[in-house]
C-alpha cells in the first residue's frame, strides 16, 4: 500500500497529521533476508530487491544482544510513512557497516543523517552454502535549504508535541550514535535550552558589572 511507504519528499509533509505513540512507533522491518521492507513483519511495503528512499527525522546506532540474537551493532531509522504516521526500521551486520562507510562525507560536510534524502539499495547477495540473501548500500542526496528548514521545523514540532523519539522495547540498549533520539528518561530539548538559559541569568545576576563591562 502505497500510503506505507516512507516519506522521501518534503512537500509531502504539508498538512499532513502527524500520529505516534510515544515508544511505540510502527515497526517495520528491513527483511534482509528477502529484500523487503515491511510492516511488523506482515505487510509488505516494497517489492524483493526495490530501492526505497528515506527522510529520516531520528537515527540512533545501538549496541545490544537484541530479540534473541548475539550482541552486535544495530541502526534505527525513524520517519514518517506518507500517511503521516511515525515508523522505524532497523538493519545490523554489514549493511551498519556499509552505512558507516557511506556516512563519512556526510561527517566532513557538516550535514547530519536527517539532513538529507537517503536512497537504501538492496543488493542481492550468495553464502558460502549457496544461500541467497541481501545487503543494503545507501546513498545521500542533501536537502536544499527551503527543505532543510522545513525538515527542521518538523522535527520540532514533533519534540514539542511528543517530547522524545525513540521505541521502547530498545530504549535500554547501550547507544552508540543518535541524531534527534531521547527517551522519556532524559531531558527534552526544550528543558535543556531552558535550563542553560536559567544559568546563564544566574551567572549574569551574580557577576559584578565591571566584570560584565570587561566581558
Amino acid at each position: 500500500m502505497k500510503n506505507l511507504l516512507p516519506i522521501s519528499d518534503i512537500k509531502k509533509l504539508e498538512n499532513l497529521d502527524i500520529r505516534y505513540m510515544p515508544g511505540n512507533p510502527r515497526s517495520y522491518r528491513l527483511d534482509l533476508g528477502k529484500g523487503v521492507l515491511n510492516l511488523e513483519g506482515r505487510e509488505q511495503v516494497t517489492k524483493p530487491g526495490e530501492t526505497f528512499k528515506v527522510i529520516p527525522i531520528a537515527f540512533r546506532c545501538l549496541q545490544d544482544g537484541l530479540f534473541g540474537q548475539p550482541e552486535k551493532k544495530w541502526c534505527e531509522v525513524y520517519f514518517v510513512n506518507e500517511d503521516g504516521h511515525i515508523g522505524v526500521f532497523m538493519f545490523h551486520g554489514f549493511s551498519v557497516q556499509n552505512l558507516s562507510e557511506a556516512a563519512r562525507d556526510l561527517f566532513y560536510e557538516k550535514r547530519g543523517l536527517c539532513e538529507v534524502q537517503w536512497t537504501v539499495n538492496l543488493e542481492k547477495k550468495v553464502n558460502k552454502q549457496g544461500q541467497s540473501y541481501f545487503m543494503a548500500f545507501f546513498d545521500f542526496k542533501p536537502l536544499p535549504k527551503k527543505e532543510l528548514e522545513k525538515q527542521r521545523l518538523l522535527i520540532q514540532d514533533i519534540e514539542a508535541t511528543y517530547f522524545h523519539i525513540y521505541r521502547s522495547d530498545t530504549m535500554e540498549a547501550k547507544t552508540l550514535f543518535a541524531e534527534n533520539y531521547s527517551t522519556h528518561l532524559e531531558p527534552t530539548r526544550a528543558e535543556i535550552e531552558a535550563e542553560k538559559e536559567r544559568e546563564t541569568a544566574l551567572l549574569t545576576e551574580f557577576t559584578p558589572k565591571e566584570e560584565r563591562k570587561a566581558a
